[in-house]
This record gives C-alpha cells, sequence and structure tokens, in this order.
C-alpha cells in the first residue's frame, strides 16, 4: 500500500481512502471498456456518413466517468477525514 509514502510525503493520511476506493476502483474496467468502444464508434463514423456515431458511441463512457467522479467529489466532501 502507498498510504506510508503518501503520508510521509505530504503528512496526511485519508481515512476514507479504502472505502471510496472500494467503490471507485470497480467501475474502472467499464469505463475502459466504454472508451474502446468510443474509440471504433469514432473511427466508424469518420468512415461512414453518420456524424452521430462518433458521440453516441463515447456517451455510455461518459456516464461511467461523471459517475466516478461524483463519488469522487462525494467522498473528498466529507469533512474530518485526514490525519494530520
Amino acid at each position: 500500500m502507498t498510504s506510508p509514502i503518501l503520508w510521509l510525503q505530504f503528512g496526511q493520511l485519508s481515512l476514507v481512502a479504502l472505502i471510496s476506493n472500494l467503490f471507485v476502483l470497480p467501475l474502472i474496467p467499464f469505463a475502459v471498456g466504454f472508451g474502446l468502444l468510443g474509440i471504433g464508434g469514432s473511427l466508424l463514423a469518420d468512415y461512414l456518413p453518420l456524424d452521430w456515431l462518433g458521440v453516441a458511441s463515447v456517451f455510455p463512457a461518459y456516464l461511467v466517468l461523471d459517475l466516478m467522479l461524483t463519488l469522487i467529489r462525494l467522498f473528498a466532501a466529507l469533512p474530518w477525514l485526514t490525519v494530520s
């Protein structure tokens, strides 16, 4: 774990990091998978006369990434969860 290194480097230790990672880390494979599908859809949209395909193909990745950022902001806003 990198917690001791972070504590030595920054002088703070997050008490919510483990809990937040339990919620955020399982979403990463979905973000990567939808991102790869989005790349494929965007490349396909360049060769077909379907301009909407590029945007529609990356939208699921956007939703997953937005959920991840919302969870991160939620956990970061919790008060009194760092030890100095």
